[in-house]
């Protein structure tokens, strides 16, 4: 999980799920999903499985945001369209 993480842009906002708030917290703009459902104003969303909202998940991708990479059973990460 932590190699995946690394590969998230340095400089790139974030909601995430709980469990992987302190292992994003070296970003600027890092927030809990569960306080910040489906805004789209991140530029990614990681989301650890057993905790996968697929209601939150499913506003993501009506909103333009696509699979960056699925980590089956552990993290699902999705990226913000090109605008």
């Amino acid at each position: 999980m932590e190699q995946v993480l690394k590969t998230l842009p340095d400089d790139a906002s974030l909601n995430v799920s709980s469990p992987i708030v302190a292992h994003v917290s070296d970003h600027d703009i890092v927030y809990e999903i569960n306080y910040h459902k489906a805004e789209t104003d991140v530029d990614y969303v990681v989301f650890y499985y057993p905790y996968l909202d697929k209601d939150v998940k499913k506003k993501y991708i009506n909103t333009g945001y696509t699979v960056w990479q699925d980590i089956e059973g552990e993290l699902l990460i999705l990226k913000k369209g090109d605008e």
